[in-house]
């Protein structure tokens, strides 16, 4: 498997752009994503098998896709505009969603099964996991998410 290294000592920060970790991307550092209502929202993505070696902090983005990616420090995705969509991913830390928005993807679904939030879906998540404040409670579409610190909030359901 080929990879991108990204040193620890150049912490990714996002701020009103689109940061996406191509297959096998390793970042050792601190990843980070801004938005501003003066400017486009900001948008992270890591996208499958790319691992952050430190804390992951999406603070109004637009969107926060993770898929099959390892988070080696603490993750806190806050105040989103679109979607967080985290599938098949380790967190080595704990796990904090705090007023997200999610606009759906499909309206049939919102319809027959009613609104969701974040789309947390087949998860290990080592350290503690709160969800507050998101448009709509935490869904994982029947797919458990293990979590082995406390859950709390709309999380405490999963």
């Amino acid at each position: 498997m080929v990879s991108t290294r990204i040193p620890a000592a150049c912490h990714i920060a996002v701020i009103a752009a689109t940061a996406c970790l191509a297959l096998g991307a390793l970042a050792l550092g601190l990843l980070a994503a801004f938005g501003s209502s003066s400017r486009a929202p900001g948008c992270i993505q890591v996208t499958f098998a790319s691992t952050v070696g430190g804390a992951l902090n999406a603070t109004g983005a637009e969107a926060v896709q993770l898929v099959g990616t390892r988070i080696n420090g603490a993750a806190q995705i806050r105040n989103s505009a679109e979607d967080v969509t985290i599938a098949g991913s380790t967190f080595n830390g704990g796990l904090a969603l705090t007023g997200n928005t999610q606009v759906t993807a499909n309206e049939r679904y919102t319809r027959l099964a009613g609104p969701y939030g974040p789309l947390l879906v087949g998860n290990h998540i080592s350290g503690d996991l709160s969800c507050s404040g998101n448009s709509a409670p935490v869904k994982d579409f029947g797919a458990p998410n293990s979590v082995r610190g406390a859950k709390a909030g709309d999380c405490a359901q999963l």
